[in-house]
């Protein structure tokens, strides 16, 4: 068994991360210790306490994209999760500005809704 006071995970109440649910996939973005990256992802709370992307800037986003077109993140895709943070728009948001790591839970749009 763990040691008192042991870190399980990187989120702020201690969550273990879960596994993605259905239709959801793993984007992990890791910002350079050296110097501070630009994530480059802008993005809107929703009433349903998810973060909607509105926009994809020059950052590590792009670069994850860019790497990984199968699980590209684009506009109108939800993150359902950050760091184990879910249902909290407001703490998924202090992780994405404050996190060397992310990792994030993204379900694309559903098909035949437009951009």
């Amino acid at each position: 068994s763990p040691r008192p006071g042991a870190i399980q995970s990187p989120t702020p109440r201690g969550v273990p991360l879960e596994e993605p649910r259905p239709g959801e996939y793993v984007v992990r973005l890791e910002r350079p210790p050296d110097r501070r990256a630009k994530v480059g992802l802008h993005v809107k709370p929703t009433k349903a306490s998810t973060l909607n992307v509105t926009l994809v800037s020059e950052g590590l986003l792009r670069e994850w994209n860019l790497a990984h077109p199968s699980s590209e993140v684009k506009i109108g895709y939800t993150i359902m999760a950050v760091n184990g943070v879910r249902g909290d728009a407001v703490l998924m948001l202090e992780q994405i500005r404050a996190a060397r790591v992310l990792v994030m839970y993204v379900k694309p749009m559903a098909a035949g809704v437009q951009q």
